[in-house]
Formats: structure tokens, C-alpha cells, sequence
């Protein structure tokens, strides 16, 4: 009975003190209430001021609340009496309405937040790249030129260069929303951010995916710093993160360190698993690198692409060993050699590089392995987004199969140019000025669901204007001219 007693006593306690415990911001129901509605408030701004949607077209989409349809209306008269373009600081207003509304602890800083939810658009338009069938590095060209005349304070490099691998790991729309509240957060609430984060352990780490989604600790290293509104503050990397060696940093005596680099554009789009004694250190891609700090030693670094490669070096106390990773053609996929270089020559190759996050490593044991010929890829299960036509017109499969559906690309025409999607029974081709990709649809509520090898997944509707059939994007609420033949 006693023993019994003492155990409900210890719960009774536990319960006292986790109610007494003063909860974390990012945890309180209300302030992702209010977050929510910022995101939200931000889509509908992007899509009045920038992406040409008039008030009517917004009004008419079906999933449309109350919370929605007042947006839409306040947005629009705002455009109508300030002609204001600013769908940052609309979103940012949104935010702190709801956060005065639900007494939220939290200082009113309209300049910061319109500037961490702007951020946003990074997300937004590489996703959209992404989704279009462009490869990472054209995607990274791309949003940079698409920022380039806004201030660098609002887009700095080191935020986009961080988040644009990021984005293309996304494969459902809650890693990015996850993506999206991740930089909001780290931009505009980074202490508290930091109190909430909880990194995985490294057996957990190695084991499952962080309790927080794996894209939060993708970000634990170098997000903060990289998503700070200026002044940057100083980053204190937590002791269970692995900290980035910079460039030409001294070791202390008793440790020594290994570089691997990829200096090379070829295979640029095949990422190279690399391991140090048998413990996955990361996946380099073309103009990267990783490091390991090591005890002085023997040590096996391997390589696995199409073949497996490994080298054995031994690193001396207080130095550091450079090992390119050269990008060799294969049967059907880049194969890699690994070579211990001299230092000048290895410090030339980690200068022209970038470095691999630690924390990225740490999550690739639960990443899909790496395409080879023997091991096709597989398409992605296409998601109906959020976005529905008051009025779609019905589909059935025969408008579908045996016919072309055209259309010109709704973000990028230039890039990108017209889309064609020829059907057959089961399947789909697709098409467009930069490459093409295979894969099956499906009928769904009125809406086509593509599911593409090597595209991003998406759902469209059908609607008809003034007698004129269109693509209603489902994912994005865009539109564009839709040809059938």
C-alpha cells in the first residue's frame, strides 16, 4: 500500500509540476492559432498583389472560411485606397491582430515580422520551381535573379543558400508548412525557437526522425544565424550539433580533422553517401564538402554512388587531411574515387565549395537511398492541395485518355514554356521546354492528380471562363489557358 502510495504521490507531484511549469510559446495552441493566420493572410496577399488574382476570383475558391473570405475583402481595400504591394507587412498586420486578440506575450514588431514572413516567398517560389521539373542548382540561379533588386537585408544569400536544398527534400505539403513556420520562427522568435527545439540524440538521431520534423533539425545548425534580422546575432551551436569547422581553422593537438570535397559540376544532381568509419558523415552533391573532426589514428572513409569506394588514411594530431571525391561517369549513374590530396590543393578545392550541414548528415540514414539503374525511381503520390474552384467542371476519363491537354506554365512561361500531357489508359506523358517525365493520374473530386517520375507531384481543376477552359491549380489556386486535342 505504501509503495502505492508513494508512486501517486510522485504522479500527483509530476502533474502539479508540469502544470505550474510555464509553457513554451511555440507549443501554446493560440500563437500557432495566430501563425496560422499570418501564413494564410500571406497567401492571400501574394496572390492579390503579385500573382494577379483579382478579389473575385479569391472569393469564388470553394474551401473559402470566414476567416478567408474577411481577408480577401480587407486585403482589397487596402490595394484600392493605398495601391500597397506589401503582402509581407498585410500578413505581418494579420499576425499581431491575432496576437493582441489572444494576449499572447509578444512584442509588437511589424518591420521584423513583414521581413520574416517575406522570407516565405523563397519557399514559395523554389517550391514552385521544384514542382516545374527545374534541377537544384538552376533553382538556386533562379530565385536569386527573382530577388535580386529587393534589399539583401530582407533575402540574404545565406538564407537562400541554406534553403533552397531544403525545400527540394520537401515531398508533402506539411513538411512545408513545417518549412515555412521553420523560417518564420528562427527569423522573428529565435530565442524562443531555441527554448522549443529540442534536438534528437545521436541514437535517436540515428535511429528515427526528430520528434519535431526532420526539417527543424536540418535547421539547428546555421538557421538561426543565416535567417537573423539585422543586426545578426552570434549563434551558439548546441553540444549535441556538431559544429562546422570554417575554413582554414586550427585543431587542437590531440585531434585531427578530414575533408571530403566534391569540386566538380558533373553528376551534379547525384548525391554521394560518405561514411568514416562505418558512421554516415553526410551526401555530398556537386560543390560541397564535409568535415570530421577525428582522434589521430587509422580511419576508413567510404564512398557510395554506383560503386562503393574507401580509402584508409591515417591523420596526424593537429591536422587536417583533404580527400576529393572525384565524380567519375558510370553504366548507368556517376560512380566516385576517392584521393588523399596535398593541402594547398585541398584548401583550393574546400574554397571553392560549400559546406554540408552536420545536421542534414544526421538525418540521411532515413532518407531514400541514392538512384542507380538498378533501382528506378518511383513517383510521389500526388496531394489535392487546399485550393478548389467554386464551379470545376466534371471530368471523366474520357476527356482524358487518348488526348493532349496543353497548357502555358502558369509561373515561369519563359523558362519553362507550354506544358503538354498526352493520356493513354493508365498513364501519362509529360512534357515541357526543358524536359519531360512518366507516370500514371487519377480522377479525383473533379480534380486530376498527376503522379511524375521525375516532377513534382501536383492536382489541378478544370473551370470554364467567359467560354474558355482553364487549369485550376489545387496546390496553388494559379490558373492558366487549358487546349485539349
Amino acid at each position: 500500500m505504501r509503495t502505492s502510495f508513494k508512486i501517486l504521490s510522485s504522479l500527483l507531484a509530476a502533474v502539479v509540476s508540469a502544470v505550474n511549469a510555464e509553457p513554451l510559446l511555440m507549443d501554446n495552441l493560440a500563437y500557432q492559432q495566430c501563425e496560422g493566420e499570418a501564413f494564410l493572410s500571406l497567401i492571400i496577399a501574394r496572390n492579390g498583389m503579385h500573382l494577379n488574382n483579382t478579389r473575385q476570383s479569391l472569393l469564388e475558391v470553394k474551401s473559402n472560411g470566414a476567416f478567408q473570405i474577411e481577408t480577401i475583402n480587407e486585403l482589397f481595400d487596402e490595394i484600392d485606397k493605398t495601391g500597397s504591394k506589401e503582402h509581407g507587412q498585410f500578413a505581418a498586420k494579420k499576425f499581431y491582430q491575432c496576437t493582441k486578440r489572444e494576449g499572447l506575450p509578444i512584442k509588437e514588431n511589424l518591420d521584423g515580422a513583414k521581413v520574416c514572413l517575406a522570407r516565405q516567398d523563397v519557399v514559395f517560389y523554389v517550391n514552385d520551381f521544384h514542382r516545374s521539373g527545374d534541377p537544384q542548382p538552376e533553382a538556386l540561379a533562379k530565385i536569386k535573379r527573382y530577388v535580386e533588386k529587393s534589399s539583401k537585408a530582407v533575402y540574404p544569400d545565406d538564407l537562400i543558400d541554406l534553403l533552397v536544398p531544403m525545400v527540394y527534400r520537401v515531398t508533402t505539403d506539411e513538411d512545408e508548412y513545417e518549412l515555412r513556420r521553420l523560417v518564420f520562427r528562427t527569423c522573428l522568435l529565435p530565442n524562443e525557437w531555441n527554448a522549443w527545439y529540442k534536438p534528437p540524440t545521436q541514437s535517436t538521431a540515428q535511429s528515427s526522425p526528430p520528434s519535431k520534423n526532420e526539417l527543424s533539425s536540418i535547421a539547428a545548425q546555421g538557421m538561426v544565424a543565416a535567417n537573423a534580422l539585422e543586426p545578426k546575432p552570434t549563434m551558439t551551436p548546441r553540444a549535441t550539433v556538431p559544429a562546422i569547422v570554417s575554413k582554414g581553422t586550427s585543431l587542437p593537438p590531440d585531434r585531427s580533422g578530414i575533408y571530403v570535397y566534391r569540386d566538380e559540376w558533373m553528376g551534379a544532381f547525384v548525391k554521394m553517401e560518405v561514411l568514416v568509419d562505418d558512421d554516415p558523415l553526410g551526401q555530398t552533391s556537386a560543390k560541397t564538402y564535409l568535415y570530421k573532426e577525428v582522434a589521430p589514428g587509422k580511419h576508413i572513409v567510404v564512398s557510395k554512388a554506383e560503386n562503393t569506394e574507401s580509402i584508409e588514411v591515417e591523420t596526424l594530431p593537429g591536422t587536417i587531411t583533404y580527400i576529393w571525391q572525384e565524380v567519375k561517369m558510370g553504366f548507368g549513374s556517376a560512380r566516385s574515387k576517392l584521393s588523399v590530396v596535398d593541402s594547398t590543393t585541398g584548401k583550393k578545392g574546400i574554397a571553392e565549395t560549400k559546406p554540408v550541414f552536420p545536421a542534414m548528415a544526421q538525418v540521411t540514414t532515413s532518407s531514400p537511398p541514392a538512384q542507380s539503374a538498378s533501382r528506378p525511381r518511383e513517383a510521389k503520390a500526388a496531394v489535392l492541395g487546399p485550393f478548389r474552384p467554386s464551379k470545376p467542371l466534371h471530368i471523366t476519363l474520357d476527356m482524358v485518355r487518348g488526348h493532349t491537354w496543353r497548357y502555358p506554365h502558369p509561373t515561369d512561361f519563359e523558362k519553362n514554356g507550354n506544358t503538354e500531357l498526352v493520356f493513354s489508359d493508365t498513364k501519362v506523358q509529360g512534357t515541357n521546354k526543358i524536359g519531360g517525365s512518366m507516370g500514371s493520374f487519377d480522377i479525383r473530386d473533379d480534380a486530376i492528380c498527376l503522379a511524375l517520375v521525375s516532377w513534382t507531384s501536383f492536382c489541378f481543376y478544370v473551370i470554364e471562363e467567359d467560354g474558355q477552359k482553364m487549369v485550376f491549380f489545387s496546390g496553388r489556386g494559379g490558373k492558366s489557358k487549358l487546349t485539349i486535342d
